[in-house]
């Protein structure tokens, strides 16, 4: 029931992937005579209808509403994936409604301080996975640390990336030029066992020498929605040049992608932008499915076992440049 053209976009959307997907099931979970106009008739043997009576409210804080709405389809969704009967949600929801659900209902992994949000991003190629993007907008050091090991392990489960690259976003390359954080999480990533490269700049994302960029939340999410934006544009600028060779524009729609994995809970949650139509969210199932394929959220729980002492060892270390790190 969440996003702006729910519940429509959503079954639709189901209907899509079943299609794409022979070993797919799907529950979709919302008001069911809303979900059962739509669908009008076409049943589907791997397709099923869980009602779920309440609709979170769009003004409510989001920490009230996962307190205040225990029967509200994205609570009742996470309570499937934990309870084992489904293994995985994808939503077009609110961000911060779906982050603190997923915190309430399907708790955090060992080891990890507050989830994130990882952003598979398109590059001449590959892709360069962001994160955090939206989840967490005031992180300390240590929460930084843990996206970027999160991201690495989600760019080798999901991208086949062996050894990926991080890199840590900032406004230059020098480190007089960066804030208090980014100085401290660079201290950390250094002493971290990830291939960390540095710090680095906006346009490395797409540059092809990073896999995983980290930032906080404020940051990546301001760089998603104008990627978001300048992709739009580009589109419809190439739109005449589509048939030329060597240009794609379909890697220039970001629906192409679905939804970004939110990497940290116990479950497989893909969340898709809240304009996704029915396309971006059969593609948002298709990530989830490669997901639980791939087993992600098993190995995000080995990466995290050792995150929580590793960030302690090396808060307390001297940094290169003196004093605590």
């Amino acid at each position: 029931m969440g996003g702006d053209l729910a519940p429509t976009a959503a079954v639709e959307g189901a209907l899509l992937a079943l299609d794409r997907e022979e070993e797919l099931t799907v529950d979709l979970v919302g008001r069911e005579p809303e979900i059962l106009e739509i669908l009008a008739g076409r049943d589907h043997p791997r397709l099923t209808v869980c009602h779920a009576p309440e609709v979170l409210n769009p003004d409510d804080p989001p920490v009230r509403s996962a307190k205040t709405r225990p029967l509200s389809s994205l609570h009742l969704c996470l309570a499937r994936v934990r309870d084992g009967q489904d293994e995985a949600t994808v939503t077009a929801g609110d961000t911060g409604a779906l982050l603190a659900a997923a915190t309430m209902v399907l708790r955090r992994l060992r080891g990890v301080s507050r989830p994130g949000i990882a952003v598979p991003l398109p590059r001449p190629g590959g892709m360069t996975v962001l994160s955090d993007a939206g989840a967490n907008l005031r992180p300390r050091p240590v929460h930084l640390l843990q996206y970027g090991l999160m991201a690495a392990e989600f760019a080798r489960t999901h991208l086949g990336v062996e050894d990926p690259r991080v890199g840590l976003l900032s406004v230059g390359t020098e480190i007089r030029k960066a804030t208090d954080l980014i100085k401290k999480t660079n201290t950390l990533l250094q002493r971290s066992p990830l291939r960390y490269e540095g710090i680095v700049e906006g346009q490395d994302i797409f540059g092809g020498e990073i896999d995983v960029v980290v930032c906080d939340g404020f940051t990546g999410n301001a760089i998603l929605k104008s990627c978001e934006g300048l992709a739009a544009s580009l589109k419809r600028h190439l739109t005449e040049a589509a048939a030329a060779p060597g240009v794609e524009t379909k890697s220039l729609d970001f629906s192409t992608y679905g939804g970004a994995p939110l990497l940290g809970v116990r479950g497989v949650v893909v969340i898709g932008h809240g304009r996704s139509g029915p396309n971006a969210i059969a593609n948002g199932v298709m990530a989830a499915v490669e997901g639980v394929r791939q087993g992600l959220v098993e190995r995000l729980g080995q990466a995290a076992h050792s995150m929580s002492r590793l960030a302690r060892a090396a808060q307390f270390l001297p940094s290169r440049e003196g004093g605590e790190a």
